[in-house]
């Protein structure tokens, strides 16, 4: 993506005060990891998302939804349209960003909660006053005024980004009292339940970055590696994460460990300031640039407001706005998270069956040796009835001439002394009899035993230990098969299903609308059902697919040229207007458009030609329009 000269597009150069925060405050166990010391929203990206939401001030809120059980949209009516402000409060993945769509969470069950009733009886409708955050802090402030008896009242809404609890608060304007939370947290030494006047978390006993001085950094002479020196700056100022800390040594020079080894004390401790003091002349100018940092395998590992040059530049991605970047990096990291659970969960399935069935060959066994004893059973019965005349009641063995023997020994059989000679004798009959039939039924199961056994092991050799998204699909797909795993309430084409599928190529003869937008992104627009099946089905896992929400109409392809880039926010707008356009929302003002990589988007089972399930959408609410210019390629309508 090309960036401008300053390396950043900021929406909202504005600078809101922040506001002071109280400093009666009650300690909280959950506000331990402060500096964000993993990979994730630092307090950095938390800044630059507040200067991003400047342009929000006065914005309606219309509407308030919950599509996750830790997350909480406001949807805002703003002079430029409809903007969604999330926030989340799930451990690992708080967050704040902007976004233009509604999404659709696939944990609907659990999308709803107290707080989100409470808010949208205060709040709809409502405005968004202000969004605050105290400077490297990461507890973000919404400021709202609602609806109230008599009149219109004040609230906030804070979501505390630290920690592990999940804290997110509605509270009246300005006494601070709690009227619901996302979850009531009570017995701690901070009790956010409602009533409660709410306590700000402490202030952190370190630095705030924007203070820091060359003085601090005295004693990081002797610290000669960068993951040293990087955890020195961490415990020392307040506002710069562990990642934020090697990019300061990566321009310092210092991020190779040898090179930190060979270098003179002192020189260390120059270098180190200067660049730290370039990093901190940056953040006080909010010159923002926001990227996302990739390993070597292409996964999201560094959320940065500021470039990055601890990693090589091919493993960088700038975005056009924070916003942007937080919702891409965490979409990356949520679905790698559900995919690593999800991974888990299977071996941990095929691990349990596996051990089940290697205890139930090894009791079938034992069984299999007593069922092995059906001759001695039926031989003591008879010899028992051949000698009733001479054997008394009571006996607790009987010692017996054994003429199925060639030498005819004598033989003590076991006797039961509470029952005859002749009731002992029917007893070895039927103990023979169980025998004989469980035999039969003992070898049928250590035969399906060793079956089962087999086809989860292979399962298990199939996943392997290095699985990707359709390995582990398909090995999904086999334990369902094999009741391993509970099936989804909703699943795309089955196995069966994609059997069925016609033979003729995808994408083979047909002709569909071509245009062009803006930025020169080719857009590919079916003409009807059957036409829509196969365009959707030809294109690539990375184009976007899109269409009217619960209505009737084209299938609409945004062709990627750059797979490492997602398309603008313009572009998208102006492919959500055409697919408006062209679905039965055509004379309505607005229109609601999903929109998912095409990857996510399967053939319904049984379902008509162009009837799809899929997954991971977003929506934009558009108006539909025709403004685009065809495509100059044959075939154009």
């Amino acid at each position: 993506m090309t960036l401008d000269a300053t390396g950043a597009v900021i929406l909202s150069k504005r600078r809101n005060a922040a506001v002071p925060t109280p400093r009666n405050v009650i300690v909280s166990r959950s506000h331990r990891n402060r500096n964000q010391d993993g990979a994730g929203m630092d307090a950095l990206v938390l800044q630059a998302v507040k200067d991003e939401c400047g342009e929000l001030e006065g914005s309606r809120i219309v509407a308030v939804e919950q599509y996750a059980p830790m997350e909480i949209d406001l949807v805002l009516k703003t002079g430029t349209g409809r903007r969604v402000l999330s926030l989340s409060v799930k451990p690992g993945f708080s967050r704040v960003h902007l976004s233009d769509v509604v999404k659709k969470g696939a944990e609907k069950g659990a999308a709803s909660s107290a707080l989100l009733a409470v808010l949208r009886d205060h709040l709809v409708p409502g405005t968004l006053e202000k969004v605050d955050v105290a400077p490297f802090e990461r507890v973000v402030q919404l400021h709202c005024r609602g609806r109230s008896s008599p009149g219109p009242g004040r609230y906030r809404l804070i979501a505390e980004l630290i920690g592990n609890r999940g804290i997110m608060v509605f509270l009246s304007d300005p006494d601070r009292v709690i009227l619901e939370t996302l979850r009531r947290i009570r017995g701690t030494e901070r009790e956010l339940v409602p009533g409660e006047t709410y306590a700000f978390p402490p202030p952190m006993k370190k630095t705030p970055l924007g203070e820091a001085t060359r003085e601090l950094l005295a004693g990081t002479d002797s610290l000669e590696t960068p993951e040293a020196l990087a955890r020195h700056l961490t415990a020392v100022f307040a506002g710069l994460s562990r990642d934020m800390a090697r990019e300061v040594l990566a321009r310092a020079g210092l991020s190779d460990a040898t090179g930190s080894a060979d270098t003179d004390g002192e020189d260390r401790v120059a270098r180190t300031w200067r660049s730290l003091e370039e990093f901190v002349r940056r953040v006080r100018a909010r010159d923002w640039t926001p990227c996302i940092g990739r390993s070597q395998d292409g996964r999201a590992r560094v959320l940065s407001a500021v470039p990055v040059h601890s990693l090589p530049a091919a493993q960088v991605e700038r975005h056009e706005s924070v916003s942007n970047a937080v919702e891409r990096f965490y979409e990356e990291r949520m679905a790698e998270e559900a995919f690593k659970q999800r991974l888990q969960k299977v071996q941990r399935a095929m691990r349990d069956e596996i051990r089940r069935l290697e205890r139930l060959a090894e009791n079938l066994g034992k069984d299999l040796v007593h069922v092995e004893q059906e001759e001695e059973y039926r031989r003591f019965g008879e010899l028992i009835t051949s000698h009733l005349a001479r054997l008394k009641a009571g006996s607790t063995e009987a010692l017996v001439e054994d003429y199925f023997s060639s030498d005819r020994e004598e033989v003590a059989i076991p006797m039961k002394p509470n029952l005859s000679p002749a009731e002992n004798a029917r007893w070895y009959f039927r103990q023979a009899r169980k025998a004989r039939d469980g035999r039969k039924a003992v070898v049928q199961r250590i035969a399906r035993a060793r079956k089962r056994l087999e086809e989860v092991t292979g399962i298990r050799a199939k996943l392997g230990c290095d699985a990707d998204e359709e390995r582990l699909e398909e090995v999904y797909r086999a334990c369902i098969r094999l009741d391993l795993v509970k099936a989804p309430r909703e699943t795309g084409t089955s196995k069966a299903g994609a059997s069925k599928r016609p033979r003729k190529k995808a994408g083979q003869d047909i002709h569909p609308r071509r245009y062009l937008t803006s930025s020169g992104h080719l857009l590919l627009v079916g003409r009807n059902s059957r036409e829509n099946e196969a365009l959707t089905k030809s294109a690539a896992p990375d184009d976007i697919w899109l269409h009217a929400r619960n209505l009737g109409g084209s299938h609409v392809i945004l062709r990627r040229e750059d797979k490492t880039q997602m398309p603008s926010r313009k572009t998208l707008h102006e492919a959500a207007c055409l697919a408006a356009w062209y679905s039965k929302g055509r004379g309505s003002t607005t229109v609601p458009v999903d929109y998912t990589e095409r990857r996510y988007v399967r053939k319904m089972k049984n379902g008509s030609p162009g009837q799809v399930v899929f997954t991971r959408e977003k929506t934009l609410f558009v108006e539909p329009g025709l403004t685009l210019r065809q495509a100059d390629a044959p075939g154009t309508a």
